[in-house]
């Protein structure tokens, strides 16, 4: 009777140690992958850090030497953030906010839930590829203004409620066309056309002279005969167009563009005519591929975003029937990116490219798949990893400086001034990131810096051609020097959080 009782006790201890042994396996395992996972999102925000710090030394040096034509137009339009594109004399600093009126929509109306529609739908896109079988046509489309957004990707979901929670966080103060100010709890961040333009990657230009586009316009009748009849043509019209044998490959071509502009960017009701304006541009190809098609995009999305989704009376909607709805026209997805790299912890929500270099412009680096979660409910409404960091600007890197379509930006001119907004651009100049200030327990302060790092002075040049006037070369590699120990300290700090 003895070893019947002793036997089984063995047996029970060794099967314990075997799945002891087992579990331990499986959280180790488990503890390695995320380690892995931490490490590879720390090495991408490093080398984001790292292309800063290129951008700032570029700047610096094109300042010190006083060759570049944005230092000399740098000062002509300072009211416009947009034009201020690389000046970082700061890494990050303390900025306190109970300076300025930040009052939001949501501290008049209150949160309240919604349903966005948005009218440019990526299933659309998914259906117009298809039809880009030809070879040729679909080399021409790759060339054309708008071949750098073919990879779109293809299941990227649309997160309304994100959008609109942060909507009505719209600084009520923000009386300016082309700019929108949000504040988080107690952190600034701006959306305008330099944002804009480094997401999408289309042309915002200047406009063209008024002679000019008449002649354009007149040159393109015959076309736009060709095209609609004298009648009303909807986007399922250019689309059988394109599919048909009635149009040679050169107006299947201007077909293709017209399709993609009045589809996915310009984008109304799917079903409204096509403005003939446009078909008449694009028979003047070289023309029509140089046109600010972004600064045209850009206005529409804003103009739906900011005034025509009407909080107010939605939130009056919501109260008398318990539910709303509204509609987003234009390209709001450069939007929805935006929120994505402005609030880093939000990035759960999608992924993120780690391509070597990264992909430009930026919204070919986020994706999402169909399983993934989509945003319920306000992630705005209590403090913590979502307001965490907060970056208040996006800072364009060396390898976007290059590129068209930041060559030829040009920004809006702020005709409107705003005190309390203008100060607040003022003392933001330069700063990369807004942190929590951990001796703070009511998040009242803005930039709080928790590795220490601070480049400059109070009194620092805040645009390039102050910088060419006062800056040496001994200054520059100090600098330039600094700027690469703090990026040493934030990889620490960075490593130390994701191990946490």
């Amino acid at each position: 009777m003895g070893r019947k009782n002793i036997i089984p006790k063995q047996k029970d201890d060794t099967a314990g140690s075997s799945r002891k042994r087992r579990v331990a396996a499986v959280e180790k395992v488990s503890k390695r992958k995320k380690i892995e996972k931490s490490v590879s999102k720390s090495y991408l925000e490093l080398k984001e850090i790292s292309d800063y710090v290129d951008s700032s030394e570029d700047v610096a040096k094109r300042s010190v030497s006083g060759d570049s034509e944005e230092c000399e137009g740098s000062g002509s339009n300072s009211d416009d953030g947009d034009n201020d594109s690389l000046s970082v004399p700061y890494l990050s600093r303390y900025i306190f906010v109970e300076r300025y009126d930040l009052r939001t929509i949501i501290n008049e109306v209150g949160s309240f839930p919604t349903k966005i529609s948005v009218r440019s739908r990526m299933d659309a896109y998914r259906e117009f590829k298809k039809i880009l079988v030809d070879q040729e046509l679909k080399k021409r489309f790759k060339r054309s203004c708008f071949g750098h957004l073919r990879n779109l990707p293809e299941h990227l979901k649309f997160n309304g409620q994100l959008v609109h929670y942060l909507l009505l966080r719209l600084v009520k103060n923000d009386k300016i066309r082309h700019k929108m100010w949000f504040c988080i709890n107690n952190k600034p961040a701006c959306f305008g056309l330099k944002e804009f333009c480094l997401i999408t990657g289309l042309d915002c230009s200047s406009y063209p002279s008024e002679s000019k586009m008449k002649k354009v316009l007149a040159k393109g009748d015959d076309f736009c005969f060709k095209v609609t009849k004298n009648k009303n043509i909807t986007v399922a019209n250019l689309l059988h167009l394109i599919r048909g044998n009635k149009l040679n490959e050169d107006q299947n071509f201007k077909c293709c563009l017209l399709w993609f502009l009045h589809t996915m960017l310009l984008t109304k009701y799917s079903m409204k005519v096509v403005d003939t304006k446009l078909i008449r541009m694009v028979d003047s190809l070289s023309f029509f591929e140089k046109y600010l098609w972004g600064k045209e995009t850009f206005q529409l999305t804003m103009d739906y975003l900011k005034k025509k989704s009407n909080l107010k009376k939605q939130k009056e909607v919501f109260d008398e029937k318990q539910k709303a709805s509204y509609a987003l026209f234009g390209f709001p997805w450069a939007f929805m990116i935006w929120i994505y790299k402005v609030f880093p912890h939000l990035g759960e929500f999608a992924g993120k490219s780690m391509d070597e270099p990264l992909p430009i412009p930026r919204i070919l680096r986020w994706h999402t798949l169909k399983n993934d979660k989509i945003i319920e409910g306000d992630p705005f409404k209590y403090k913590g990893k979502v307001t965490e960091n907060v970056h208040p600007y996006i800072i364009p890197t060396v390898r976007e400086m290059k590129m068209d379509y930041m060559i030829t930006f040009d920004p809006y001119t702020n005709k409107v001034k705003n005190n309390i907004l203008d100060g607040l651009k003022k003392e933001l100049e330069g700063v990369t990131i807004l942190t929590s200030n951990e001796d703070s327990d009511d998040d009242g302060d803005l930039g709080g810096n928790p590795v220490g790092v601070r480049v400059g002075d109070d009194d620092s040049p805040s645009t390039s051609k102050d910088a060419a006037r006062t800056s040496s070369l001994r200054d520059l590699h100090k600098s330039v020097a600094e700027l690469e120990e703090a990026v040493l300290d934030i990889a620490v700090y960075i490593k130390e959080k994701r191990m946490k």
